[in-house]
């Protein structure tokens, strides 16, 4: 009765539209019983390809203040970026665990938009100053950024690899390239030197460590996918030291040079009297591959 009224009030193609829809709706879905069911299961793939790009979180020693850098505290790094490509070989038929070789790069930055750390804009007299000395900041701005090319091999562990979601958790051992810069700019400069853009060089060091991860597979394709994960990284674990920077008049080359600096040397400076850990967490997303059959 309230629909003859309506159509009454109103016109009568408003009416008719409703149940146009609602027939439409019933046609679809008949239509849709009337067709195969979508595909839900995939033979395991023999190997598997991954491209992904990452956003890093700096953790523990690794994240903290710019000022902490050059106190020795921590490494001063807030966030970063990374890349990585993994090849992966199913080593069972029943396509649970992946040996896997993978190559990456990863950046982890700090931006001060409001000071400069090292007042003199200039490093000369060796690193780090003697005793507890530590350079005085000034006005300004600057950028801290500490790299990473690293190539590891692990072991991923698929709960489950026939269908179009595969969850995953892994773990790696990494060989790490490790250097970095820091540059700033002051508004005004300690003594003789000139207050322009400055570059200082963390020299490069080699160290070995770890990563553990959780994440899945998403197939769209018996051969195309997407990935998504979280790993946490420990890049330092083995190979930690910390050596003096000679004088530019020993050695011309270390003006504005630094080392790494990630083992504990209280008798280099004091206020360097624990060994810092490079830390952080990938956020990442990417491309996948599936090639082959492990059955």
């Amino acid at each position: 009765m309230g629909l003859i009224l309506s159509c009454t009030k109103y016109n009568r193609f408003s009416c008719l539209f409703p149940l146009l829809i609602s027939f439409l709706c019933m046609s679809v879905n008949a239509s849709h019983s009337q067709q195969p069911p979508a595909k839900s299961n995939y033979a395991p793939p023999k190997f598997i390809v991954e491209v992904a790009g990452s956003f890093d979180l700096p953790v523990g020693d690794a994240y903290g203040h710019m000022e902490d850098f050059f106190s020795f505290k921590n490494y001063g790094l807030v966030q970063g970026v990374g890349f990585h490509a993994n090849i992966k070989y199913g080593a069972n038929k029943k396509g649970t665990l992946y040996p896997f070789i993978s190559l990456g790069f990863a950046q982890l930055q700090n931006n001060d938009f409001g000071i400069a750390y090292v007042d003199s804009n200039n490093i000369s007299s060796g690193y780090p100053l003697p005793g507890s000395l530590i350079y005085r900041a000034t006005t300004g701005s600057s950028v801290l950024m500490l790299r990473s090319m690293f190539a590891g091999l692990g072991l991923q562990y698929f709960f489950i690899s026939a269908k179009p979601v595969m969850p995953y958790a892994g773990l790696e051992l990494d060989y790490n390239f490790l250097w970095g810069y820091y540059t700033q700019t002051p508004d005004s400069s300690a003594g003789s030197n000139p207050n322009y853009q400055e570059t200082f060089k963390i020299r490069s060091a080699s160290r070995f460590g770890f990563g553990v991860e959780a994440g899945f597979d998403y197939r769209i394709s018996q051969n195309l996918g997407f990935l998504f994960g979280t790993k946490f990284k420990l890049a330092n674990l083995l190979g930690k030291s910390s050596e003096y920077t000679p004088p530019v008049s020993i050695d011309p080359d270390n003006r504005n040079s630094m080392a790494l600096l990630d083992k504990s040397a209280a008798d280099l400076n004091s206020n360097l009297n624990k060994s810092r850990n490079i830390t952080y967490l990938e956020f990442y997303l990417g491309f996948t591959l599936f090639l082959g059959k492990t059955r």
